[in-house]
């Protein structure tokens, strides 16, 4: 969700690259060696609402996502979980696809529909590898990619370096308090692929954080040029949920972050 948001914070890297500390053990975490909590559930009807701040350009709206479920993607030639988000801006809804492969979560954004099934744009999908592994732990290290513009020569390629923490202390956001939630710090390298795939030189740098709760999800999630000690450009907040999606779906396009909406709520 946020990585989109990531790619307008780059604007702010022009001047030149930040620093990044690559320090971080590389290592793929042990599938089944952990109690299974589902950090990332993605049952039908399953809706979240959040909060989107853009802080650089000053900007606030929300954006609602919804589980529409699995269906066969033509243009994949295979069966996917279908994530609906609507923001209220345009109002109108994405599809985001989510498949699994080798322990790991994978996405596939920046697609549209026509006449009913989900078509990439003009200029490719956006695609995010093994940005989730399917047993979240605290303490465990990976990789993946994210391909903005699809496999296309010469275009961007995002190379990312995840690290996952066990938070000790509640997170909380407007939606209520979260106990024994994940925390997973991103470093994302913005190059272009290269021929073959491969990246040339890296010159510009974002860390995101992220924050997941045991049977919730997403609750919160920062973006930051740079390293972690940067200021924010962007941060998304987790305002309500409802595991059986009765929400309303009419965002507003203005910014209504005053305006009540039914949802379930967390104590404090």
């Amino acid at each position: 969700m946020h990585r989109v948001l990531a790619l307008l914070s780059l604007v702010a890297l022009v001047g030149g690259p930040a620093t990044l500390s690559t320090a971080h053990e590389r290592r793929k975490p042990q599938v089944g060696q952990a109690e299974k909590v589902n950090f990332f559930p993605l049952a039908p009807n399953f809706t979240w609402v959040y909060r989107v701040e853009e802080i650089g350009r000053h900007r606030t709206y929300q954006m609602q996502a919804r589980v529409i479920g699995e269906r066969f993607v033509a243009i994949l030639n295979q069966r996917c979980l279908v994530v609906n988000e609507i923001d209220g801006i345009g109002n109108s809804a994405s599809p985001v696809l989510y498949y699994t492969k080798d322990g790991f979560l994978n996405r596939i954004m920046g697609l549209e529909y026509v006449k009913g099934d989900i078509q990439p744009p003009s200029f490719g999908r956006s695609e995010e590898q093994s940005f989730l592994p399917m047993m979240l732990r605290g303490g465990d290290s990976w990789e993946g990619d994210i391909f903005p513009f699809g496999h296309i020569r010469h275009a961007m390629r995002v190379a990312e370096i995840h690290r996952s923490y066990a938070e000790v202390s509640p997170v909380v956001v407007p939606a209520g308090s979260f106990e024994g939630c994940i925390r997973v710090e991103t470093h994302a390298n913005y190059g272009a692929q290269g021929d073959g795939h491969q990246p040339d030189e890296l010159d510009a740098e974002l860390t995101y954080v992220d924050w997941y709760a045991p049977g919730v999800g997403l609750i919160r999630a920062s973006t930051r040029p740079g390293g972690i000690e940067a200021r924010e450009t962007a941060r998304i907040d987790l305002i309500g949920f409802d595991r059986r999606g009765a929400m309303r779906t009419d965002l507003p396009a203005e910014n209504r972050l005053q305006g009540q909406i039914s949802v379930e709520k967390r104590d404090r």
